[in-house]
């Protein structure tokens, strides 16, 4: 810790013990020293503050990660506002992270942004956790990316998910890791087209395909490929 930040964490914990501080005066001090933890930590701790002018300074400041933490930890935050700074920003982690936790926050421009920020997991991570979430938007978007990995935990971990689409797009990307795990425990499963997969990548997928032989659903899905095969 500098001398600055050491002076400034001296006035926090004044500002939080001592009654007879000037929160207005020393809130003034703080803005002027430009350093975002230092106004979020005053907001956080302080009684009272210029919420909107240091809502605003966080803005000025650039600081994504604080803006979010504000709209988690202040008594009073502009919701609207903070929402309008996160997006002009871009930052995708901080997006998911403010629709995860605040206590208003526009979920579907709030995905618009994660699906131009081209950040896959961001996308997933928002299904998983946020209150309200457009899965179609999130899907079709997953859809195209051809993610193997993000579309597999998608259709593993969300409440809404289309598995034909979803497996049409993994078969897609011939990644044989990601199409056994997928027959292994998604709800449905292209199971023909995946295995085709697992058979052209002779070498790559000899561990897949041995393992598709001991998981309960491919083995018995194969078990009907095959019998269909000898009729």
């Amino acid at each position: 810790m500098n001398t600055q930040e050491t002076e400034l964490q001296k006035r926090i914990e004044e500002g939080r013990l001592n009654e007879t501080f000037n929160h207005t005066e020393e809130f003034s001090y703080m803005l002027a020293e430009k350093n975002p933890k230092y106004i979020f930590l005053a907001g956080k701790e302080w009684p009272i503050i210029d919420y909107q002018k240091g809502l605003e300074a966080l803005y000025q400041l650039k600081s994504a990660e604080y803006i979010y933490s504000a709209g988690v930890y202040w008594p009073v935050f502009d919701f609207q506002t903070g929402f309008k700074y996160l997006m002009s920003m871009g930052e995708a982690e901080f997006i998911h992270r403010a629709g995860r936790f605040w206590k208003i926050f526009d979920g579907e421009k709030g995905l618009d942004m994660l699906i131009v920020s081209g950040q896959e997991r961001f996308v997933y991570y928002s299904g998983h956790e946020w209150r309200t979430f457009n899965y179609k938007k999130g899907q079709d978007y997953l859809n195209r990316s051809e993610n193997a990995e993000i579309l597999f935990y998608a259709g593993a971990h969300w409440k809404e998910f289309d598995y034909a689409s979803g497996a049409a797009a993994l078969i897609r990307t011939q990644n044989c890791e990601y199409i056994y795990r997928a027959g292994a425990i998604w709800q449905e499963f292209d199971y023909e087209s995946g295995w085709k997969v697992l058979e052209r990548n002779v070498v790559k997928a000899a561990t897949w395909r041995e393992s598709s032989m001991e998981n309960p659903k491919w083995r018995k899905a194969l078990v009907k490929i095959w019998n269909s095969s000898l009729l």
